[in-house]
């Protein structure tokens, strides 16, 4: 592609090896923070468990990856094990890089082959993942005809923050494992022994509620209240569970379906619709659905192919709406939230949409 592979790869090496008779059990993941040999124990699916120790500066990868060495290392890990059965071993070393292009023409990359991070935060599956979600459906709209050849270049825009963000923070905890001196160690474990004194704390660490979520603020998204940090355009929605008159509860999502969707509180949001922008949403295939109270879900026209009506189950839909300054959401195919007004307002939002994505000037002028 000829694009700069750009950021740093950590000399420190880590021996992984895989058992598939789990000789811990526990489905946790323990760090032990041992400043002579930091080492990792990993539960993972089917039974086994993977274990990472790391090597010194002076172990050379063919001596620590001999099956003995491996074998030591393990029952040193945990003493009294029986029979182990390997499943396999490496060394590998931590990468912290980003590509610094996601699409040249008409070659994209994603996942690994867009950023490396530690393994510290487990994210680099996860961020692949998100990638995926992002450059999908742009790829079908472009293929489709319902969007120009430049939505792809928000690809790069919209995920290139959160990656840089990931791996970054995956580079911070990493420093925290890594201690190799006792001092250091000692300043680490003292640290994380004051967070067992403050519950609120050690919750906020141990669930990583700190891992930044992903906001657009460029890209597919119409925000003309770009300096609102509350506003929920360029954030992914909400996902409860709701009431459907046929099926009983569903997750939002399942009833979104897995294209664009016009969401409105307590109304049918295509009544609030222009000629245009109606034309736009019909264009798009987008689902409109109506969010009402769970007492109010029976009211009305029964559900049609185009248009289905949810109870809000547990009430986080009308708090979600009670917190932004409109009642009729966009939602992109990746569950993020494209645009929002109130019903006066959506049709032409719906339309600067439209702009951004490229519709044909007949559809969207």
């Amino acid at each position: 592609m000829g694009v700069a592979w750009e950021g740093t790869s950590n000399p420190t090496r880590w021996l992984v090896v895989d058992i598939r008779n789990d000789p811990i059990g526990i489905p946790n993941a323990y760090v032990h923070g041992d400043w002579r040999r930091p080492w990792v124990s990993i539960a993972l699916p089917h039974g086994m468990r993977r274990f990472e120790f790391m090597l010194l500066g002076h172990e050379s990868e063919e001596a620590m990856a001999d099956p003995q060495k491996v074998d030591e290392l393990i029952r040193n890990a945990v003493p009294g094990m029986g029979d182990v059965e390997y499943a396999g071993r490496r060394v590998y070393t931590h990468h912290a890089r980003v590509a610094s292009a996601f699409r040249r023409g008409r070659v994209m990359v994603a996942g690994d082959a867009a950023h490396l991070m530690p393994v510290w935060q487990g994210q680099g599956y996860n961020s692949g993942i998100r990638d995926a979600a992002n450059l999908g459906w742009k790829l079908a709209a472009a293929t489709r005809g319902l969007a120009g050849e430049r939505i792809l270049d928000t690809y790069d825009t919209e995920r290139r923050a959160h990656a840089v963000a990931m791996v970054r923070l995956s580079q911070a905890a990493g420093m925290l494992v890594r201690q190799t001196t006792r001092s250091g160690a000692g300043v680490r474990d003292a640290i994380t022994r004051a967070w067992e004194l403050m519950p609120p704390l050690k919750r906020y660490v141990v669930e990583m509620r700190y891992k930044p979520m992903p906001r657009y603020t460029q890209g597919i998204i119409v925000d003309p209240e770009t300096g609102d940090k509350t506003s929920a355009v360029g954030r992914l929605f909400i996902q409860p569970e709701v009431v459907t008159r046929c099926e009983g509860p569903k997750l939002l999502d399942d009833v979104l379906g897995p294209w664009f969707a016009l969401v409105g509180w307590g109304d049918d949001p295509r009544r609030h619709l222009t000629a245009n922008g109606l034309s736009i949403v019909e264009r798009l295939g987008a689902r409109s659905v109506t969010v009402r109270p769970l007492s109010q879900l029976g009211w009305g026209e029964p559900d049609k192919d185009d248009h289905v009506v949810v109870g809000d189950r547990t009430g986080a839909i009308k708090s979600w709406f009670d917190s932004q300054k409109g009642s009729i959401v966009v939602v992109r195919p990746d569950r993020f939230v494209a645009a929002l007004g109130r019903p006066f307002e959506i049709s032409r939002r719906i339309e600067l949409l439209a702009a951004l994505l490229g519709l044909p000037l007949d559809i969207a002028p």
